[in-house]
């Protein structure tokens, strides 16, 4: 299994070089956003927890947490269609990791598994995406006032139908490619307010314009009681 590197700032590869070598064609180099790499961080996970990464798909921050963990340990992966959990299963097999297990689910349902079982969980959540304007720019395009409102109700729903399966301790990650603040720091204001056990222990906003990459929202939270 790859083992996990950020590349520092100083570091670079001219266009074209790594898709060119031997470990890429072999699937052992993932290339992955620098913020959506910091996101994954903030769970600070260890190896042998047990994890749930609520919106996986296509699982390239599944398979981070997984080499984070040293491959030890369990990571329950869900996607709400069955399509995009074989694209989970294909990538961990490629890729040597043994301890995901990838499940079809609706998120927005709560249930699922046992309450208290995992120790941290991962919320990508399905967003408006405009932290990706820069590579995406038809994005503007098809972004409407009620679309995003029902983003907004989506995320709502699935804050609040995975807060119980957090264990006492442990840490829940939000985030978000997106820089629109009703999906992000409202978002997480509401889901406070309702689950009182629950603490914020830090979010942010990464600005596309900082670091060259993405834009992203993230809100790590610990549940208290």
């Amino acid at each position: 299994m790859p083992d996990v590197r950020m590349l520092e700032d100083d570091c670079f590869f001219y266009a074209g070089v790594l898709q060119r070598t031997e470990l890429f064609s072999k699937g052992m180099v993932l290339i992955q956003d620098r913020h959506s790499q910091k996101v994954v961080r903030k769970l600070d996970v260890l190896p042998g927890m047990q994890v749930l990464d609520a919106c996986a798909a296509p699982g390239t921050k599944t398979q981070q947490i997984a080499c984070l963990m040293k491959n030890q340990g369990k990571i329950i992966a869900t996607d709400l269609y069955e399509a995009r959990c074989h694209l989970i299963d294909e990538l961990m097999n490629r890729t040597g990791v043994s301890i995901v297990s990838a499940k079809q689910n609706d998120a927005t349902i709560t249930g699922k598994f046992p309450k208290e079982s995992f120790d941290r969980i991962l919320i990508d959540a399905p967003c408006s995406g405009l932290g990706d304007l820069s590579h995406k720019p038809e994005i503007r395009w098809h972004l409407e006032p009620t679309s995003i409102d029902e983003l907004v109700r989506t995320q709502e729903e699935i804050l609040d139908a995975n807060a119980d399966y957090l264990r006492v301790g442990g840490i829940l990650v939000y985030s978000t490619c997106t820089l629109n603040r009703k999906e992000n720091e409202q978002q997480i204001k509401k889901f406070l307010a309702k689950h009182t056990n629950y603490a914020l222990l830090e979010e942010e906003t990464l600005f596309p314009m900082a670091d060259d990459a993405d834009g992203f929202y993230y809100a790590k939270l610990k549940r208290n009681q």
